[in-house]
């Protein structure tokens, strides 16, 4: 009987034993659970703090960005229009940077080889709505005292006409066929005064051109010398 009360108390102490264990490791589990959920929502709250800072920053740096294109855009020159015609293979209208220089879109409109460009400030620099006219070699002086001042880049009879700031645009300064007197015909390139005095008598015997190709009727001006004056007439 003392036997049993002994094996009795052994089973009863070793079941104390497994409750306590069962207690400290309930305990552990519970520690490691909370330690976990406060290690999460730190990291989280974390990575929405990185995030709103980096968000925050990115209109920053767009603004920087879009303030650099825009300092950029504006030291950029403006374009100007300059009409290029006479002895190049390509007359037109052909833009430039301020900073060229008339010899640079000479080039762009190809001179041809007969051009005397030794009539011409090649150094000087273009500006808007400016009109050059590239003479040939042994080509009579063209009459450049159209509104043009003595500062224009022109030289020995070669021709710049206009720019907006000097003689208002180039149509100004183009010669009326249809008002100019001899003197004034004489000054075009291969007229000379025997061909200036049939145009004003052409045009007093059939009244006024209605275009400029109309002046081809004049006995003398075929095509080759009208493609040297089209450029440098007008009629209104």
């Amino acid at each position: 009987m003392f036997l049993r009360s002994e094996q009795n108390n052994k089973f009863h102490n070793l079941g104390d034993g497994w409750k306590k264990a069962a207690t400290w490791l309930a305990a552990f589990f519970l520690v490691g659970a909370i330690c976990f959920e406060m290690g999460y929502r730190f990291g989280a709250s974390s990575l929405l703090s990185s995030k709103d800072a980096q968000a925050s920053s990115s209109p920053s740096v767009e603004t920087s960005s879009a303030a650099a294109d825009s300092a950029s855009t504006a030291l950029e020159p403006e374009l100007v229009s300059v009409y290029i015609t006479g002895a190049v293979h390509r007359p037109g209208v052909y833009t430039a940077k301020p900073t060229q220089r008339i010899g640079d879109v000479i080039d762009m409109a190809g001179p041809k080889d007969d051009a005397d460009l030794t009539r011409l400030n090649l150094a000087s620099h273009v500006a808007d709505e400016m009109m050059i006219y590239v003479p040939k070699v042994g080509q009579e002086s063209v009459d450049a005292s159209q509104g043009i001042p003595s500062n224009t880049a022109q030289n020995a009879g070669g021709v710049v006409i206009g720019s907006s700031e000097f003689a208002g645009n180039s149509k100004n300064s183009l010669i009326n066929i249809n008002t100019a007197d001899e003197k004034q015909l004489d000054a075009l390139p291969g007229i000379g005064p025997t061909l200036a005095a049939r145009i004003v008598e052409y045009r007093q015997a059939n009244g006024p051109f209605k275009t400029i190709e109309e002046v081809k009727n004049v006995s003398g001006i075929g095509e080759k010398r009208f493609a040297d004056i089209k450029d440098l007439i007008t009629v209104r």
